[in-house]
């Protein structure tokens, strides 16, 4: 049973409804493509665990957790009857290697070492769980989602799932006995204690005037689509939707990137530059959000 679905990261979202809008960044770019990778990894484990965990199991994803002063983030946890596993996602792909306890990307690009990640955040919620009188088992394992990494020279342990073996690692968590209401309500402690998305993410500047303008296909993600009557097509990939669907997507990323903003027609109009009439933008706000004041000074809220 899935206690807390998988939520994408605010920083992400962000990030997406940037792109094409306006240059990133060397580092901007780099930041990007790890938010991408490390939410594809977790939503395959999401997806993974949803279809083939047994219902008599607890399943919560994406914790962010406090004891003491530290922070902490955990990227799932499966709870049985005798265990709560604790999971690290790494959605590495390409070539690895281990030397001496030092990770590198092939041919010798050094990244941080995951067992001390997991290492980490094993102890931090072992401390969390004794702290609140949980004695529950913990056991760690860091899981490589993608199945193109390879790690040459790797260690044998027992903490480390690589792609093969993540159905042969959840086979031997249904052969476990099944959660019951203790490990209920351990789960439900710890989702009460979860602080959410981190409250500072590190994100581009940007402004509305400088960004660029225009609808984004629903497919291939780029600022290529244009009306075709009552339908959107994208003139990249071909992709089509509804004018209502499109709209709605539209203004769902240009209230995530302006949440101060009120939202008037104009704002919408420009935003999609000039893709849509303004009157199908008035009858597409009436319908779905509530108007806020009179004729030009009008705006809407849900």
């Amino acid at each position: 049973m899935i206690m807390k679905t998988l939520q994408k990261p605010d920083e992400l979202s962000v990030y997406q409804a940037l792109h094409e809008r306006q240059p990133f960044s060397s580092e901007e770019k780099l930041a990007f493509q790890n938010l991408q990778q490390g939410y594809l990894g977790e939503s395959r484990l999401a997806t993974l665990l949803s279809e083939s965990v047994m219902e008599s199991f607890l399943i919560v994803h994406d914790l962010r957790l406090q004891i003491g002063t530290t922070t902490f983030q955990i990227d799932a946890l499966i709870f049985t009857g005798a265990t709560i596993y604790l999971l690290e996602v790494k959605h590495y792909t390409g070539d690895y290697k281990y030397d001496n306890k030092i990770w590198y990307k092939i041919p010798d690009h050094e990244i941080s070492n995951p067992m001390l990640q997991l290492q980490r955040s094993e102890s931090l919620l072992r401390r969390w769980l004794h702290a609140h009188h949980v004695t529950t088992s913990l056991e760690a394992r860091i899981l490589f989602t993608h199945d193109q990494f390879f790690l040459y020279q790797a260690p044998v342990s027992k903490h480390f799932v690589f792609s093969t073996q993540l159905l042969r690692f959840i086979r031997s968590i249904n052969q476990q006995a099944p959660a019951e209401m203790k490990e209920q309500r351990i789960a439900q402690q710890l989702i009460d204690a979860d602080l959410g998305a981190y409250p500072h993410p590190s994100l581009p500047a940007y402004s509305y005037d400088r960004l660029r303008k225009g609808i984004r296909c629903r497919s291939c993600a780029r600022l290529t689509v244009v009306s075709t009557g009552r339908k959107l097509t994208c003139s990249r990939c071909g992709a089509v939707e509804s004018m209502e669907e499109g709209l709605l997507r539209h203004i769902g990323e240009l209230r995530l990137l302006f949440p101060g903003e009120k939202l008037t027609s104009q704002l919408v109009y420009g935003w999609s530059e000039g893709i849509y009439s303004m009157k199908s933008i008035k009858r597409l706000l009436e319908k779905h959000f509530t108007p806020v004041g009179k004729h030009k000074w009008t705006y809407y809220i849900d």
